[in-house]
Protein backbone atom coordinates (compact mmCIF):
# COMPACT_ATOMS: atom_id res chain seq x y z
CA UNK A 1 0.00 0.00 0.00
CA UNK A 2 1.19 3.40 -0.51
CA UNK A 3 0.68 6.80 0.86
CA UNK A 4 -2.20 7.94 -1.52
CA UNK A 5 -4.08 4.36 -0.69
CA UNK A 6 -3.29 4.97 3.42
CA UNK A 7 -4.80 8.13 2.68
CA UNK A 8 -7.91 7.18 0.72
CA UNK A 9 -8.44 4.65 3.61
CA UNK A 10 -7.99 7.05 6.41
CA UNK A 11 -10.70 9.40 4.42
CA UNK A 12 -12.96 6.16 4.11
CA UNK A 13 -12.92 5.36 7.39
CA UNK A 14 -13.46 8.91 9.22
CA UNK A 15 -16.40 9.11 6.81
CA UNK A 16 -17.92 6.20 8.26
CA UNK A 17 -17.34 7.15 11.60
CA UNK A 18 -19.17 10.15 10.93
CA UNK A 19 -22.02 8.60 9.16
CA UNK A 20 -22.18 5.66 11.88
CA UNK A 21 -22.32 8.31 14.92
CA UNK A 22 -25.03 10.01 13.05
CA UNK A 23 -27.06 6.40 12.37
CA UNK A 24 -26.78 6.44 16.28
CA UNK A 25 -28.13 9.44 16.86
CA UNK A 26 -30.78 9.24 14.51
CA UNK A 27 -31.46 5.45 15.88
CA UNK A 28 -31.58 6.83 19.64
CA UNK A 29 -33.99 9.89 18.71
CA UNK A 30 -36.22 7.59 16.63
CA UNK A 31 -36.60 5.21 19.87
CA UNK A 32 -37.02 8.35 21.63
CA UNK A 33 -39.78 9.14 20.04
CA UNK A 34 -41.65 5.39 19.06
CA UNK A 35 -41.68 5.25 23.33
CA UNK A 36 -44.01 8.66 22.69
CA UNK A 37 -47.65 7.63 23.25
CA UNK A 38 -48.92 9.77 20.51
CA UNK A 39 -45.90 8.34 18.11
CA UNK A 40 -47.05 5.19 18.78
CA UNK A 41 -50.48 6.07 17.67
CA UNK A 42 -49.53 7.02 14.88
CA UNK A 43 -47.18 3.74 13.87
CA UNK A 44 -50.25 2.02 14.76
CA UNK A 45 -52.33 3.89 12.41
CA UNK A 46 -49.21 3.79 9.57
CA UNK A 47 -49.64 -0.49 9.54
CA UNK A 48 -53.34 0.33 9.43
CA UNK A 49 -53.61 2.36 6.89
CA UNK A 50 -50.92 -0.14 5.00
CA UNK A 51 -52.99 -3.07 5.82
CA UNK A 52 -55.77 -1.21 3.51
CA UNK A 53 -53.48 -0.73 0.38
CA UNK A 54 -55.25 -3.42 -1.33
CA UNK A 55 -58.23 -1.26 -1.44
CA UNK A 56 -56.50 2.13 -2.19
CA UNK A 57 -56.52 1.58 -5.36
CA UNK A 58 -60.51 2.35 -5.12
CA UNK A 59 -59.25 6.32 -4.15
CA UNK A 60 -62.38 6.05 -1.73
CA UNK A 61 -60.91 8.29 0.01
CA UNK A 62 -60.99 11.15 -2.75
CA UNK A 63 -64.30 10.18 -3.70
CA UNK A 64 -67.88 11.68 -2.38
CA UNK A 65 -70.49 9.90 -0.57
CA UNK A 66 -72.42 9.23 -3.62
CA UNK A 67 -69.31 7.94 -5.97
CA UNK A 68 -68.33 5.11 -3.15
CA UNK A 69 -72.12 4.25 -3.31
CA UNK A 70 -72.05 3.59 -6.84
CA UNK A 71 -68.68 2.13 -7.00
CA UNK A 72 -69.83 -0.47 -4.20
CA UNK A 73 -72.73 -1.19 -6.09
CA UNK A 74 -70.96 -1.48 -9.12
CA UNK A 75 -68.32 -3.77 -7.69
CA UNK A 76 -71.02 -5.91 -5.53
CA UNK A 77 -71.85 -7.85 -9.32
CA UNK A 78 -75.50 -7.97 -8.87
CA UNK A 79 -76.65 -11.62 -10.01
CA UNK A 80 -80.41 -11.07 -9.59
CA UNK A 81 -81.41 -7.30 -10.98
CA UNK A 82 -85.18 -6.22 -11.20
CA UNK A 83 -86.04 -5.08 -15.26
CA UNK A 84 -85.39 -1.41 -14.76
CA UNK A 85 -83.57 0.37 -17.39
CA UNK A 86 -82.44 4.08 -17.89
CA UNK A 87 -82.81 5.25 -21.79
CA UNK A 88 -79.76 6.31 -22.99
CA UNK A 89 -79.59 7.04 -26.62
CA UNK A 90 -80.74 6.01 -29.94
CA UNK A 91 -78.44 5.51 -32.89
CA UNK A 92 -78.89 5.27 -36.69
CA UNK A 93 -77.39 2.46 -38.64
CA UNK A 94 -74.07 3.83 -39.00
CA UNK A 95 -73.96 4.46 -35.46
CA UNK A 96 -74.42 7.73 -35.22
CA UNK A 97 -76.69 9.83 -32.35
CA UNK A 98 -80.03 10.71 -33.39
CA UNK A 99 -83.42 11.19 -32.00
CA UNK A 100 -85.77 8.65 -30.44
CA UNK A 101 -88.41 8.61 -32.82
CA UNK A 102 -86.19 10.17 -36.38
CA UNK A 103 -86.89 7.88 -39.45
CA UNK A 104 -83.23 7.11 -39.37
CA UNK A 105 -83.34 5.74 -35.91
CA UNK A 106 -81.61 2.30 -35.85
CA UNK A 107 -81.94 1.04 -32.07
CA UNK A 108 -82.05 2.50 -28.80
CA UNK A 109 -79.48 1.85 -26.03
CA UNK A 110 -80.76 1.58 -22.52
CA UNK A 111 -78.87 1.10 -19.04
CA UNK A 112 -79.63 -1.29 -16.51
CA UNK A 113 -80.39 0.64 -13.28
CA UNK A 114 -78.75 -1.67 -10.85
CA UNK A 115 -76.25 -3.79 -12.84
CA UNK A 116 -74.75 -0.99 -15.10
CA UNK A 117 -75.02 -2.88 -18.26
CA UNK A 118 -76.01 -1.60 -21.64
CA UNK A 119 -78.32 -2.77 -23.76
CA UNK A 120 -79.21 -2.44 -27.29
CA UNK A 121 -83.09 -2.56 -28.75
CA UNK A 122 -83.83 -2.35 -32.79
CA UNK A 123 -86.44 -0.19 -33.01
CA UNK A 124 -88.47 -2.65 -33.68
CA UNK A 125 -88.11 -4.01 -30.83
CA UNK A 126 -88.40 -0.65 -28.57
CA UNK A 127 -91.95 -0.90 -27.52
CA UNK A 128 -92.44 -4.65 -26.57
CA UNK A 129 -89.16 -4.06 -24.73
CA UNK A 130 -90.67 -0.94 -22.85
CA UNK A 131 -93.82 -2.44 -21.82
CA UNK A 132 -92.22 -5.37 -20.21
CA UNK A 133 -89.50 -3.53 -18.18
CA UNK A 134 -89.41 0.08 -16.15
CA UNK A 135 -88.02 2.01 -18.16
CA UNK A 136 -86.92 6.02 -17.25
CA UNK A 137 -86.25 8.18 -19.77
CA UNK A 138 -84.62 11.19 -18.50
CA UNK A 139 -85.72 14.93 -19.00
CA UNK A 140 -84.56 16.04 -22.82
CA UNK A 141 -82.51 19.05 -21.26
CA UNK A 142 -80.49 17.14 -18.92
CA UNK A 143 -76.80 15.66 -19.45
CA UNK A 144 -77.55 11.88 -19.95
CA UNK A 145 -74.72 10.71 -18.49
CA UNK A 146 -75.82 12.63 -15.54
CA UNK A 147 -78.83 12.06 -14.80
CA UNK A 148 -78.22 8.14 -14.85
CA UNK A 149 -75.71 8.65 -12.20
CA UNK A 150 -78.10 10.54 -10.35
CA UNK A 151 -81.41 8.52 -10.48
CA UNK A 152 -78.64 5.55 -9.96
CA UNK A 153 -77.19 6.85 -6.98
CA UNK A 154 -80.77 7.83 -5.38
CA UNK A 155 -81.57 4.12 -6.09
CA UNK A 156 -79.47 2.20 -4.17
CA UNK A 157 -79.65 5.42 -1.33
CA UNK A 158 -83.43 4.08 -1.01
CA UNK A 159 -82.64 1.01 -1.04
CA UNK A 160 -80.52 1.15 1.51
CA UNK A 161 -82.88 3.55 3.55
CA UNK A 162 -86.05 2.88 3.29
CA UNK A 163 -85.45 -1.05 1.28
CA UNK A 164 -86.08 -1.74 -2.00
CA UNK A 165 -89.73 -1.68 -2.13
CA UNK A 166 -89.12 1.88 -1.75
CA UNK A 167 -86.10 2.01 -4.90
CA UNK A 168 -88.75 -0.05 -6.87
CA UNK A 169 -91.17 2.82 -6.24
CA UNK A 170 -88.58 5.64 -6.89
CA UNK A 171 -87.76 3.99 -9.84
CA UNK A 172 -91.33 3.37 -11.17
CA UNK A 173 -92.26 7.13 -10.20
CA UNK A 174 -88.95 8.29 -12.68
CA UNK A 175 -90.39 6.19 -15.49
CA UNK A 176 -93.58 8.09 -15.96
CA UNK A 177 -92.08 11.24 -15.67
CA UNK A 178 -90.81 12.06 -18.96
CA UNK A 179 -91.56 9.95 -20.99
CA UNK A 180 -93.80 11.55 -22.96
CA UNK A 181 -91.39 14.13 -24.33
CA UNK A 182 -89.93 11.58 -26.46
Amino acid sequence: MNKEDLERVKNEYKGLLVIKRENLRLKERKDELEAMPVVKEYLNLVKILYNYKDYSFYGVENLTDDEVLLHAAASARIKDADNIYIYHNTKTKSGELTDYNAEDAFCSTYMTLEKFLAEDKKVAEREEFEKNNVVIFPPKDEDTAAYIEKVRTEYFKTAIDEGLDSAKKYALEKSISYKNRY
